[in-house]
Order: C-alpha cells, then structure tokens, then sequence
C-alpha cells in the first residue's frame, strides 16, 4: 500500500485543525496526479481516508473525482452512508474499521490503495507494517507552524529513496495553521520505497 502526506519536517506535523497546515497548488496537482494514475484505464486507484480527511474536503469536490472513495468511521458511518446516498456518490464506501476494509478488499476491483490521512488512519497503516511506498511533501521551510496532529516516526533505514525533487519554491501560500498567509513555502517531493527482505 501507498502513503502520501505533506509533513512539516521540523515537528513531523501533518495538520492543524482537521485541516492542513498550508494549502500548496504545485502539491495539490501532485496529490491528484499520483492517486489517479493508473496503468490499466479499466481500474481506478483506492484512497482511503478517516472522516475528518472526507469533511476537509470541500463538499463540491467530495467525492475525490476517478478514485474510490474509503471512509473509515465507526461513530459517522451511518450519517456518511447516508450522505453517500442523498447525493447519489459513486465510488465511495463506509467502513466501521480498518480491518473490516481490509477484509473486504477482494470485493473491489482496484490498482492501487493510497492512504491519505488522518492521523489515526497512517498510524494504523504504519503500526500494522502494511505501508510499501511513500510519497512525503516535506516542507523545509522553517515556518513555526501549529500542529495538533503527527505522523509517527517512521524508520527511513528500511526504506530507499525512489525519487527526490528539486526544492520547490511557492509563494503568498494560506496557512490554515497560522491562519495567515506565507509569501514563501520551500518543499520537496520525495518517494520511498520499502526495501524487500531476502
């Protein structure tokens, strides 16, 4: 399975809020392009998300468009269900828990699984060693920016870099966090791979 997250690489926070700590154009084009792609045009990628991800997505682009959709909520599944319902969603499914999706993977006919946030959700993919690739925007600007939410520390020895960007450079970029905006946010795209035991 995939992980994608933007990290701020001074703290290891991922966002503030239920809401990211700062809105990247170039890493939302990314975001899009990395979950979409497929190599087989018959099948459309996973991305699997908790309910605060699903409501901090603006509810003109719920649900995540050429994708299916995973919720994972015990408390709001009926209230997301019927949501999905009302609005005649396609693509996107409720589950209780992590290991009832998990159990009902071979149902769906999928390419790809992207976990996409949030916390609870990559902590459990981390813990229960289920994550093979990574795709981390980490942002190397020194911001100070406020964080109520982590992802775990993960162990990059167990990992090889795939792919490195340049430094990215954006400009008068919003920071949810510090509900202001930044006239300069440096990042950089990097993709891990988990190297194979022998």
């Amino acid at each position: 399975m995939n992980l994608i997250c933007v990290i701020d690489k001074k703290t290891n926070g991922i966002g503030y809020k239920n809401d990211l700590l700062v809105r990247l154009k170039n890493d939302m084009i990314y975001f899009k392009n990395v979950t979409t792609k497929t190599s087989d045009d018959t099948k459309k990628n996973i991305v699997v998300m908790g309910k605060n991800t699903w409501y901090s997505i603006p509810k003109k682009y719920r649900p995540l468009t050429n994708r299916i959709n995973i919720i994972l909520s015990k408390k709001s599944k009926k209230k997301i269900e019927t949501e999905i319902k009302k609005n005649n969603y396609v693509n996107t499914y409720v589950y209780s828990s992590p290991e009832i999706f998990l159990n009902n993977l071979k149902k769906i006919i999928y390419e790809k699984i992207f976990i996409i946030g949030g916390e609870s959700i990559y902590n459990y993919f981390i813990i229960n060693n289920l994550i093979s690739t990574l795709y981390i925007t980490e942002i190397i600007s020194n911001l100070n920016l406020k964080c109520d939410t982590y992802l775990l520390k993960i162990d990059f020895s167990d990992y090889n870099i795939v792919s490195k960007s340049s430094v990215i450079i954006e400009n008068n970029c919003y920071s949810p966090s510090l509900e202001s905006n930044i006239n300069e946010v440096q990042y950089i795209f990097i993709c891990y791979e988990k190297i194979k035991q022998l």
